[in-house]
């Protein structure tokens, strides 16, 4: 399906780095107003990724965290999933969540695996397509959804947590940013090859 939708190309990066080391002069312009009003110093890092010491130990290791188990079942000899998660802050309308699935499902995305609060649940189509699995609340954490190895890819709004996790675990990006910030992060995302950028104005 990523490869349908020509989502992705070099590998993601895997290390510490952020992804792009310079500043827009929008985002320096931003920085700058919150030194002079807040009267603290602003650093823009972008998406950084996990650190592997006894903290984080259990979200780095090479054993992807375990799924709840009717999501395991449901993975089960499936591949090229696509998981869905658009962030708890971001409105999705009903016009903009009904674009992404005939988007998916007209790009021949067979197994499409969406996470979402529960009081967004209106906001999709009564009818999904088959292979389409929805859930609400926390039945499913994004990191251990992504770090599913039957998930090819990952659409996502792009905050910055979302995306380090999707790179961590090496999965392309469709970015569906809603804030500026996560428009930030998802330009960071294309720039580096790592995933494309759609408008969620003409979703």
């Amino acid at each position: 399906c990523a490869a349908r939708l020509r989502v992705g190309g070099a590998p993601p990066p895997r290390n510490g780095s952020r992804l792009s080391a310079a500043p827009r002069p929008r985002e320096l312009g931003l920085a700058n107003w919150l030194d002079e009003t807040v009267r603290r110093r602003v650093v823009r890092t972008g998406p950084l990724l996990p650190v592997a010491d006894s903290d984080v130990a259990p979200l780095v290791a090479a054993t992807p965290p375990p799924a709840p188990p009717l999501v395991e079942r449901w993975l089960d000899g499936k591949d090229d999933v696509v998981y869905v998660s658009l962030g708890r802050m971001p409105r999705v309308a009903a016009w903009q969540a009904t674009a992404i699935v005939r988007g998916l499902e007209d790009a021949g995305c067979a197994h499409v695996l969406w996470s979402m609060p529960p009081e967004r649940r209106r906001a999709l189509p009564t009818t999904l397509p088959e292979g389409f699995r929805v859930k609400t609340g926390a039945a499913v954490a994004p990191l251990v959804a992504v770090a599913r190895p039957q998930v090819s890819l990952v659409v996502s709004h792009c905050g910055g947590g979302a995306a380090a996790e999707a790179l961590y675990w090496g999965k392309p990006l469709l970015c569906v940013p809603f804030f500026p910030d996560q428009s930030a992060v998802a330009r960071d995302v294309a720039a580096a090859g790592a995933g494309l950028v759609i408008d969620a104005a003409a979703a």
